[in-house]
């Protein structure tokens, strides 16, 4: 609950207006029941009309006045509530989002994208709901309990015990409703991520899926996570079915009891037919009060665990952070791997181990391999998208731990295995870095990636619109955007990971031999499958199993490394 009173903090004069227009509405709420007891009683009591007339009348101007008074504190209520509801919704997404940009991939992994997407949207929208109705109704009923408690002991002070015991009877009623709700609550969230999760990856794979024939099986998956979650939701809507029509059975045995105790004093001549009428009123008021209070708390268990997952991602601390002093960009810009181990879980075996090597500015280092042999880790560890558990990487002699990440990251040019493009246009894509950018860095970065014949195919140019992860071009017009995205702005460091696999050959050919000659004074590494692609390479590391098993030129490799042999003579079998 802290963070959303820190939320709350930044809205202090809403909020107290907020408070001031609730007061106000129970104060003209006692008001007008008070006004109605008047005119039963003088009605009852004074039969004479025309002495009394001129009283109900005035009684009557006041309590229009009082309506009118009502309606406008319940809209500025409203009006208030809503403000702070969706300002405290807006400044958690912002704080949220901000926060999660400086994650590392670990912590990425860890929580996983489609609970990140849910805690930033569902759970927030969860929030914000619970938010409003709690201003506009929960927050009003301990105004209602005082002010009516107050009313009731000034009119029949014997009575009060009656709305007391009431009230105490419901509030025991929520307790146990809430307590069971919690358990339920949990699963409910649980089993929300769940049919997430398998609905993204069913959509983000349903090219594989139609190509399989696995469209039953995919629809079995979302279907059984839709049923757990139904049966879940069921549990959930049978406790607020069960504790509604409690509640009301309360208030209403609470009014017999008020009707019978009220007969009696009437009878006995104790209080006037108004008063009593009054009291079964201030039952109502308070009762319904606390009735909707703990309707609207009904909420809190989902809202407790929804606030839970939002705080957790918020007080998680990024594992990679900038270090406190940094250090200055380099005059040379070599990557070497000193002894570097790295593993993806703590509980799990190391993915690289012991790995040395330096890529030198000025050529081109490739890294070829078997899958799942680390190729694409090593890569990540250089930009800090994961940090080391052993060993270091340094740029230019320093470590990349000491380098600021802005720093780092602006020397670092990076295309993933997975080309992925925004949505917007050609230019707003190649210029992402730097959306200031001169035109002649652009048209330089897609002429070195290949990419300027697709601009020019196009007849808005630049301005051309790119859809949502680049659907609306082929894949290899993606591979080539997003490698020149990467060399726009002219990094020191030149990272392609498995970046020409859409490729056909002369184009990468060209790729190569352009970037080779464009990049002549930075730190190219390239990671690829095929050898035809890294055999002009200055030097190519030979990995398997997460180790290096040769270093050297191509030549070098093809006399006297097996693993690289062995690479090389499965694509000349493939290819024959």
């Amino acid at each position: 609950m802290k963070l959303l009173f820190r939320c709350l903090s930044r809205y202090k004069l809403p909020l107290a207006l907020l408070i001031a227009s609730l007061i106000a509405s129970v104060f003209l709420q006692i008001e007008k029941t008070g006004l109605v007891a008047s005119v039963v009683n003088d009605a009852t009591y004074f039969p004479q009309q025309d002495l009394i007339l001129p009283e109900l009348k005035a009684i009557g101007l006041r309590m229009l006045l009082v309506a009118l008074g009502m309606v406008t504190a319940s809209v500025l209520t409203g009006v208030f509530a809503g403000h702070i509801a969706t300002g405290v919704s807006r400044d958690l997404r912002e704080r949220l989002y901000s926060h999660i940009m400086t994650f590392s991939m670990g912590e990425m992994n860890r929580f996983s994208i489609p609970s990140v997407i849910s805690r930033c949207t569902d759970d927030v929208s969860v929030l914000q709901s619970f938010l409003y109705q709690f201003l506009t109704g929960a927050l009003a009923t301990p105004i209602l309990i005082v002010g009516g408690l107050v009313s009731v002991w000034q009119e029949q002070s014997s009575m009060i015990w009656i709305l007391a015991l009431a009230v105490a009877v419901v509030l025991a009623l929520f307790g146990v409703m809430v307590s069971r709700m919690m358990p339920v609550v949990r699963r409910m969230v649980t089993e929300t991520d769940a049919l997430h999760r398998n609905t993204r990856e069913s959509l983000s794979g349903v090219q594989i899926l139609k190509a399989l024939n696995r469209e039953a099986w995919s629809s079995g998956r979302i279907s059984d996570a839709a049923g757990k979650l139904r049966a879940t939701n069921e549990r959930y809507s049978f406790i607020e079915a069960v504790i509604l029509p409690s509640m009301y059975l309360v208030l209403n045995l609470a009014n017999l009891l008020v009707l019978w105790v009220g007969a009696e004093n009437v009878s006995r001549m104790t209080i006037m037919v108004g008063e009593a009428m009054a009291i079964i009123n201030y039952l109502y008021m308070i009762v319904s009060g606390v009735i909707s209070g703990c309707i609207i708390g009904l909420q809190m268990p989902r809202m407790s665990v929804c606030l839970k997952r939002v705080q957790e991602v918020l007080s998680t601390e990024a594992a990679v952070q900038d270090p406190a002093t940094p250090a200055p960009l380099p005059d040379t810009f070599d990557v070497a791997f000193d002894d570097v181990s790295f593993r993806y879980a703590e509980d799990g075996g190391d993915v690289v181990r012991h790995i040395s090597f330096t890529a030198k500015q000025g050529q081109v280092t490739a890294i070829i391999g078997n899958t799942g042999c680390g190729k694409t880790t090593l890569m990540e560890l250089i930009p800090r998208m994961y940090d080391p558990r052993e060993g270091r990487v340094t740029i230019g002699g320093t470590d990349v731990r000491d380098f600021s990440l802005e720093t780092l990251r602006s020397m670092v040019g990076s295309v993933p295995q997975r080309a992925l493009l925004f949505s917007g246009t050609i230019r707003s894509n190649i210029a992402l870095r730097d959306p200031e950018v001169a035109d002649e860095a652009l048209a330089r970065a897609a002429e070195l990636s290949q990419s300027a014949e697709i601009i020019a195919g196009k007849e808005e140019g630049l301005e051309a619109p790119i859809a949502q992860g680049g659907s609306n071009v082929s894949g290899g017009q993606r591979q080539r955007l997003t490698i020149a995205r990467a060399l726009c702005g002219g990094p020191r460091v030149l990272l392609l990971d498995d970046s020409s696999s859409a490729l056909d050959y002369q184009t990468d050919v060209r790729l190569r031999d352009a970037i080779r000659a464009g990049m002549a004074d930075a730190t190219v590494i390239i990671v690829s499958q095929r050898i035809s692609s890294i055999r002009q390479a200055d030097q190519i590391v030979v990995m398997r199993d997460g180790e290096i098993r040769g270093i050297g030129t191509h030549e070098e490799l093809k006399a006297g490394c097996p693993a690289y042999q062995e690479i090389l003579r499965s694509q000349m079998e493939a290819a024959q």
